[in-house]
């Protein structure tokens, strides 16, 4: 088998094995949360969905932590092994691992202990509560798993095996669907046995990641006695890292301020009509963040070999390929809402007609919101933090919190949901100007 070179081989060649496993892989807990949703919304109904709507942005918290160390710490891997400077890679490699090892118990241990007050900060009403905090006690539970299997994928892509990642997203799925089914229905375990079902598949995954290691297919190792020595990269990959945390908490942030400001101008059915179109928004959202982390590997080596032509190359490549996604998933919602709202409801009726408007115009983010996701994906893999973090905090943070206020108090529900693609559209526009303006500064050969 011919051993894959990521400066010599072409770079669509490149751009096929390592994306279509990223892809795969980052959908991994989107599908998770899909198949949670599917259950819960037939088996427990719209109160439920509104429950876990509150409780979804406890995954972004896990995913960014497990990403500020993952791609935070495989970016620096890649730049170093492209600048032949092999040494740091294993250092690189214990502490991102490690750290995200004891960021998982720390969270954990934080989260059971104040459940009821991190459920009401998460926006759980009355009605809510108790199964936000029933469903939030089970994944908390399992948190050093659900942080883990990120940092972990991200390594073993980098480390030449895109394909074991991509095997332990299916794995991992096929044991969500199956605890799904077998939890809430047969044994009635409720928004716990989505939560539980969702948590074990992590092990799942975990282990499998884990086999390559076992079976000594890795070129990266883990050293713990040498934890306190490699501290010396800890900010190199923090910093790193930061776009990949600000990108994923902002996912959690929009639904976080989604909830709080649809309950008031909607009710529950606008949070539950919400539920259904955020979690279609995960899904495209990690595929978007899969093409933009596939294609992360070729443009950090090559970057730090200064094959400056084939990042540029692997940069366009990965435009047009979410601009196109993004087309399509606009499509797929404007023609058949109905459809997609009915997936994941038998009791659709109350919330059908809200649910439709909401996709039809929260949809049009998607033509643009991959093309930003990979040009704050592209400042990262360089190396360029501090740009990609602003671009990110803006995006996610800044523009969401003032575009909703005004849009929903000028036009209600139409206005919310107007909101993510005028923040998108604005985002566009900025990174365009500010790539155009800094290029020759940050792309020298």
């Amino acid at each position: 088998m011919k051993k894959v070179n990521l400066l010599e081989d072409s770079i669509g060649s490149l751009a096929v094995r390592y994306m279509i496993p990223s892809v795969l892989g980052m959908l991994g807990l989107s599908m998770c949360i899909f198949f949670d949703t599917m259950f819960i919304g037939r088996g427990i109904g719209n109160l439920g969905l509104a429950a876990l709507n509150v409780g979804i942005p406890m995954y972004s918290i896990f995913n960014s932590i497990g990403l500020i160390f993952g791609v935070g710490g495989a970016t620096a891997l890649s730049i170093s092994i492209g600048k032949g400077r092999l040494d740091s890679a294993n250092s690189i490699f214990t502490f991102s691992v490690i750290s995200s090892f004891i960021s998982g118990a720390i969270l954990s241990v934080f989260g059971i202990v104040f459940l009821e007050q991190f459920s009401l900060f998460l926006g759980a009403s009355q009605e809510t509560l108790p199964l936000v905090k029933e469903y939030l006690s089970a994944i908390l539970s399992f948190g050093i798993a659900f942080i883990v299997i990120q940092t972990l994928s991200v390594f073993v892509r980098n480390d030449n095996n895109p394909k074991l990642v991509m095997w332990a997203v299916i794995c991992t799925n096929l044991t969500n669907i199956i605890l799904d089914y077998v939890l809430i229905f047969p044994l009635n375990k409720g928004m716990r046995g989505a939560a539980l079902a969702t948590s074990i598949a992590q092990l799942v995954g975990v282990s499998i990641l884990l086999l390559h290691f076992i079976f000594k297919k890795n070129s990266i190792h883990l050293y713990i006695s040498q934890y306190k020595k490699s501290l010396r990269y800890a900010k190199r990959i923090i910093l790193n890292g930061i776009p990949s945390l600000v990108n994923e908490m902002s996912a959690g942030v929009v639904i976080f301020i989604f909830n709080i400001v649809l309950v008031k101008i909607g009710g529950v059915e606008a949070v539950s009509a919400y539920s259904i179109i955020s979690n279609v928004a995960l899904i495209c959202t990690a595929i978007f963040n899969g093409i933009s982390q596939g294609i992360q590997p070729i443009i950090s080596m090559n970057y730090g070999a200064k094959k400056i032509d084939r990042v540029i190359s692997a940069f366009k490549l990965a435009r047009k390929i979410s601009f196109v996604s993004g087309v399509v998933f606009f499509i797929i919602g404007v023609s058949n809402p109905e459809f997609i709202a009915r997936i994941f409801s038998s009791n659709i009726e109350g919330i059908l007609d809200i649910t439709c408007s909401g996709i039809r115009i929260y949809f049009l983010s998607f033509i643009v919101m991959g093309v930003n996701i990979v040009s704050i994906g592209f400042m990262q893999s360089i190396e360029r933090s501090k740009v990609s973090t602003i671009i990110s905090l803006i995006r996610g943070f800044i523009l969401i919190s003032i575009v909703i206020v005004i849009m929903s108090y000028i036009m209600g529900l139409t206005g919310a949901w107007l909101t993510v693609p005028i923040v998108e559209s604005i985002t566009l526009i900025y990174t365009i100007i500010i790539i155009k303006r800094d290029k020759s500064i940050y792309l020298q050969k």
